[in-house]
């Protein structure tokens, strides 16, 4: 085999294997052992060592709050009681916010979404690269009475608007990683 049909066949491999290793099962075995016997072990009983990366578990929940807050006391609140106002950065969330949301007494729910100084961020810090937005696009430079994001349920997308509407929100609280 020539060297670059030995490359393709090695990356198509690997890809496959790291995305097929995403609809694993991962069990924890409460064993001290060394590396080698915890393969053999794995291998006979499972199918081998798992590789596990936080991205690959879901540590968090959406929670429907039904009080009515301004974006500021719903952040607080959050804080508070859970973790932080709801980051939507994946279509897991997003779909997760479409589900819970359908409870909630108000059309649109607060998120951790904020404009300032130009541009707009997840208030934990997290990067805004899911599009979150209608087809319309990002909103660039809304106005000021429009600098917080909310998720609309009957548009399925978020959006600006009135920091001090009073609105239900939407908390994320971080779960306890659990191992089957």
């Amino acid at each position: 085999m020539n060297m670059k049909a030995s490359v393709t066949v090695l990356l198509f491999l690997t890809l496959f294997g790291l995305n097929f290793s995403v609809y694993r099962d991962h069990f924890f075995v409460n064993h001290t052992v060394s590396w080698n016997d915890a393969q053999q072990y794995c291998r006979q009983y499972y199918d081998d060592l798992s590789t596990v990366r936080e991205k690959d578990l879901q540590v968090y929940e959406l929670i429907v709050v039904h009080q009515k807050s301004t974006w500021e006391e719903a952040l607080e609140y959050c804080r508070q009681n859970y973790t932080d106002l709801a980051i939507i950065n994946s279509e897991d969330i997003m779909e997760e916010a479409k589900i819970n949301s359908t409870v909630a007494d108000t059309d649109e729910l607060w998120t951790g979404l904020r404009f300032l100084a130009g541009g707009w961020f997840w208030v934990n810090g997290v990067s805004f690269d899911y599009n979150v937005w209608s087809s319309d696009g990002e909103f660039q430079c809304p106005a000021m009475n429009q600098r917080c994001g909310v998720y609309d349920r009957t548009q399925k997308v978020c959006k600006p608007t009135d920091c001090e509407r009073r609105l239900n929100f939407l908390c994320v609280k971080e779960k306890k990683k659990r191992w089957n």
